[in-house]
């Protein structure tokens, strides 16, 4: 009876009929009755998924790993990041890993794009970085996907995947970035790292930049506003808009071009510069760390920063206190000192890079020129231009 509402889409029989089997004693069967919960799911039926999440979850069985995924699709549709998240970090330990492999994120992300909204994917990754770096239990969904830790075993790709083996944080932030990355609709990019690169010199001429299709691309993508923000009009990202602003003026000034597109930025930043504290907005992995360090930057090549010194002086303060505090792999632009750079070298990952990290990896070069470092760089640039751009992924911190 039940095959036959679902054949003929009759989603009122259906429900009717599902409730009065679970409500007689009858229980949920995967092999009979999955694919119909899911079909009504999606037709309407919401209500039918919720009951049999809660059935599986009294009788202490195991959820199936696509009704996880569905009904984690559906608390996205709603905004409820939490719940969503909550689909899978209280998911069995037995839960067959390999359904939530990076392939298949990518797949459930792009196929379910069109259900969520560009602010509640950002939202999510927020969360979701926060709850795998301070959960008291691993999650095994979001941690350790079969096939990242197979990846482990082997030469890590240029971006987007693990550095080394062992490096926790960087497996964590890396496997929860990539669930999102590729999602046609929502993705991010930063103009930040594109800022990097452009200020590094070339090996043999100081006074030409190593890449110049950075600088160029500096030149052709400011805002109208005079920024160079991943998205303008959204007003919990001025934080990254602050930092990829100021990158990017200071490339511009090193190579003495688009005088007009710094002033511009000046009156971006002077107008949006009430952001740079404000705990109500996102903020980027480090944001603490690395603006401060490009206004101690401004500042030491003669830029007129429109700061308030007492916001200036609160920045570093807050800097200091967070030196030290955990992994800076993927901030060491941010600091500065001969001996921190010395140091900084021994965290040279073996595909070249500083956790994965583009800003961290030419803050480096700029230091001291590196093969390693540079091969790294050039490999970026490569995948990005097939891609159609030269800016890369980031991450958010937790609030």
């Amino acid at each position: 009876m039940l095959e036959a509402c679902t054949e003929e889409k009759r989603w009122d029989d259906l429900e009717f009929a599902y409730k009065q089997m679970l409500h007689h004693g009858y229980h949920f069967n995967a092999r009979r009755h999955l694919r119909l919960v899911l079909d009504a799911s999606r037709a309407g039926k919401k209500e039918l998924l919720e009951i049999t999440w809660k059935h599986l979850a009294r009788a202490d069985r195991n959820h199936p790993s696509p009704l996880i995924k569905e009904r984690f699709c559906m608390m996205l549709e709603k905004d409820a990041c939490h719940s969503a998240l909550e689909c899978i970090t209280k998911s069995s330990p037995d839960v067959d890993l390999q359904s939530f492999s990076t392939t298949a994120w990518f797949n459930l992300m792009k196929e379910n794009a069109h259900r969520f909204k560009k602010e509640t994917l950002v939202r999510l990754l927020h969360k979701a970085i926060a709850a795998v770096d301070s959960g008291d239990k691993p999650c095994l969904v979001l941690e350790y996907p079969a096939d990242v830790r197979s990846q482990m075993q082997l030469k890590p790709k240029v971006l987007g995947e693990v550095a080394e083996k062992g490096d926790k944080y960087s497996m964590k932030t890396t496997r929860i970035s990539e669930m999102f990355a590729k999602v046609d609709k929502p993705s991010m990019s930063s103009s930040y790292d594109t800022a990097w690169l452009a200020m590094v010199p070339s090996k043999g001429c100081k006074d030409k930049p190593l890449f110049p299709e950075c600088v160029e691309w500096i030149m052709e993508n400011q805002r109208p506003d005079g920024s160079w923000s991943v998205d303008p009009y959204h007003p919990l990202l001025l934080k990254d808009s602050l930092s990829s602003t100021l990158a990017c003026l200071l490339a511009l000034h090193k190579w003495r071009v688009g005088q007009d597109m710094v002033k511009r930025g000046l009156k971006f930043i002077e107008q949006n510069s009430w952001a740079a504290n404000d705990e109500r907005q996102l903020t980027p992995i480090g944001f603490d760390i690395i603006f401060p360090g490009l206004v101690e930057q401004a500042i030491e090549h003669g830029i007129t920063l429109p700061l308030d010194p007492s916001l200036v002086n609160e920045l570093l303060e807050e800097r200091e206190k967070k030196v030290g505090r955990g992994h800076i792999g993927y901030v060491l632009e941010g600091f500065d000192g001969e001996s921190n750079w010395k140091d900084a070298m021994k965290r040279q990952n073996q595909n070249g890079s500083f956790a994965n990290s583009p800003s961290s990896t030419a803050a480096a070069l700029l230091h001291n020129y590196d093969k390693k470092c540079h091969e790294y760089l050039d490999s970026i640039l490569r995948l990005n231009y097939n891609a159609g751009n030269y800016v890369l992924y980031y991450l958010i911190d937790e609030p």
